[in-house]
This record gives C-alpha cells, sequence and structure tokens, in this order.
C-alpha cells in the first residue's frame, strides 16, 4: 500500500500555483471538487498584507473546507492555511485532512513557512495572524518525550489555533484522540465487547451512510482461517480473537478506491483508540496495518510466538508496518 494518500493536485492547479508564485499575487485558494485538487480563485491583492486578509476572508464558506496559500511578502515564503470550518461535513474534513500532506509535497514543501490548521472563519484575518505569531513567539521547546506524543495524538501534525490564537489539543471535529470516527452500529458493539475465543468480525464503512457496520463473522479453527474470512475486495477493519488474545487487523486492498483508502485511515486510529480501548475497554493485542489480505503476518498474531520477556507496556499496542481560477 502507497505511503501517500490523499488526492494529488491536477495540472491546472499546477498551473495555477506557478502563475501566483511569478506573479508575486497575495494568496491562492485551493478546493476539492469531484475528487480533484483545484485552483479556486487567484488574488491579485494590493500592496498591503493587512488589507489583503479581508479579501481572502471575502471568498470563504463557514460550511466549507479549503486550502489558502498566501504570500507573507518576505524571502519568498508562504502561509499555508489548511481551512477546516466546523459546520463543514465530516466526509469534506477527512479528504481534506487526508490530501493536505500530498498537495504540501507536490506544490513544494520549501514554499510554506508556517503550515497552519484553522476551524474558525474569523481567524481568517490579520488580527488572527498576529494571535498566532504572539502564540508561537510565547511558546516553550518541546522536550523530545512532549513532541513525540503531540505527533501521537494530532492526525495531520498540524498547528491549530482557535478563536483567540491559542494552540488546541483537538478541534470539535475529531474524537477526543484527535482521530475521526463515524458512528458505530449498536451491532458491532454488541458483537465486539464480548468477542468469543477463536472468532473473527469484519466491519465496513458505509460512505453514503457515514457509519460503521458489521460486514462478516466468522469462526476461526486455525490461524490460517484469519486469511481466508477476510474480504480481498474493499478495505476492512477485522477484530480477532485467537487464543483469547484481541487483535486489530486493518486490511486495504490494492485497487481500493481513493475515497475509501481516505476514509478508511481517517477513521482507523479513532476505532482502536476511542472504541475497542476506551469505550469496550478491551486488551488489544497487536494492530496489524497491511495492503493485501496476504500479507499479514499470522506468527505475530500467535500468542504462542508472543516473548514472555517483552515490556509490559509494549503488549497493548504493536503496529506493523491504504477550469482557471478566478482572480480578484
Amino acid at each position: 500500500m502507497s505511503s501517500q494518500s490523499g488526492i494529488a493536485p491536477s495540472k491546472e492547479l499546477i498551473d495555477s500555483f506557478k502563475e501566483y508564485i511569478d506573479s508575486n499575487s497575495r494568496s491562492l485558494l485551493i478546493k476539492i471538487e469531484n475528487e480533484k485538487l483545484i485552483p479556486n480563485a487567484l488574488i491579485t491583492g494590493s500592496s498591503s498584507f493587512e488589507d489583503d486578509w479581508s479579501l481572502i476572508r471575502s471568498e470563504l464558506s463557514e460550511t466549507e473546507p479549503a486550502y489558502i496559500v498566501v504570500n507573507k511578502n518576505a524571502n519568498d515564503e508562504h502561509i499555508f492555511i489548511s481551512f477546516t470550518p466546523d459546520y463543514a461535513n465530516v466526509r469534506s474534513k477527512m479528504i481534506y485532512a487526508s490530501s493536505k500532506n500530498t498537495l504540501l509535497k507536490e506544490l513544494g514543501l520549501e514554499f510554506f513557512k508556517p503550515t497552519i490548521f484553522i476551524n474558525d472563519l474569523d481567524d481568517i484575518s490579520y488580527e488572527g495572524w498576529l494571535s498566532y505569531l504572539k502564540h508561537e513567539n510565547s511558546s516553550n521547546p518541546l522536550t523530545e518525550d512532549e513532541e513525540n506524543l503531540l505527533k501521537v495524538k494530532d492526525f495531520e501534525n498540524l498547528s491549530i489555533i482557535g478563536t483567540k490564537g491559542k494552540q488546541l489539543a483537538n478541534d470539535s471535529s475529531t474524537n477526543s484522540s484527535g482521530e475521526f470516527i463515524f458512528k458505530i452500529h449498536d451491532e458491532v458493539k454488541d458483537k465486539i465487547k464480548d468477542i468469543p475465543n477463536n472468532k473473527l468480525f469484519s466491519c465496513s464503512i458505509d460512505i453514503e451512510d457515514e457509519s460503521i457496520k458489521l460486514a462478516k463473522e466468522a469462526s476461526l479453527n486455525s490461524l490460517k482461517d484469519i486469511i481466508s474470512s477476510i474480504f480481498t475486495e474493499s478495505p476492512q477493519y477485522s477484530i480477532v480473537n485467537y487464543g483469547n488474545k484481541v487483535s486489530f487487523i486493518y486490511t486495504c486492498p490494492s485497487g481500493s478506491k481513493v475515497k475509501e483508502r481516505m476514509i478508511y485511515a481517517s477513521n482507523k486510529l479513532g476505532f482502536v483508540n476511542n472504541f475497542l480501548i476506551k469505550e469496550l475497554n478491551l486488551e488489544v493485542f497487536k494492530i496489524i496495518e497491511v495492503g493485501d489480505v496476504d500479507e499479514i503476518d499470522l506468527n505475530v498474531l500467535d500468542p504462542k510466538e508472543d516473548s514472555q520477556d517483552e515490556p509490559e507496556q509494549k503488549k497493548n499496542l504493536k503496529f506493523n508496518r491504504p477550469k482557471g481560477p478566478r482572480r480578484k
């Protein structure tokens, strides 16, 4: 499975970004339409960095996400804003979050400093920019452990500012661990909370309904039965109890649709952290993420193979590594 997820920029967008750079325009607004990253508006602006923020804000909505590139007029540095308003629908939030890193890499990371996440339209302003700078300048350096913890908790490793310019642990579009998660059907909860030994339950995401439902259940006579029990045509979350050890397997077969890969990847950690561990209070033996089903290493799911000397904290979770713009 590719390490790069999300929607790649269209040729139209690449050309518009080059024009934005060459023309020294103030801002380029980017949106996702029909699973394509396209230029939405090229704002020429004026000589006033302060005044031009109102032009940018006038192009935005409280219900539609957008990526915003802003020219700072300083050493060819540009601000990259991932704007995801609270009132946007969940699917849009996930698609924009999943595509941000791909977009940055394609346009060139060296152009952007800083990269900011904003969820309130009021913060798209000169005052909001000053609040961000004040917060950044007053922040104490993080220790290595604190930086690692922040990376784990923050799905996209973004700087997040709220209405008062304060950095937030998470925003209202995510769950308490910083990961998106759809509604989970009651049948899934009832089956998994008391999952019997040598049993497998597979879950799928209903994209239209924005929910996680039970797709299949199977009894396991041996570890090999896991391979034959998981669907191979589409992504799945599978919960396995083998040898009285509960494990989570995320499969994303080659050929899965882009939207499927993004939505399953966006919900994965929320499903494990908030649902399996926090809500159902399950002790997760192993967490495995693979592309095709036949890539699963069954040995790691065998409790007999697990070292008795492994530190306790490592037994809980283990990962094995799916038109031109308008001018203003």
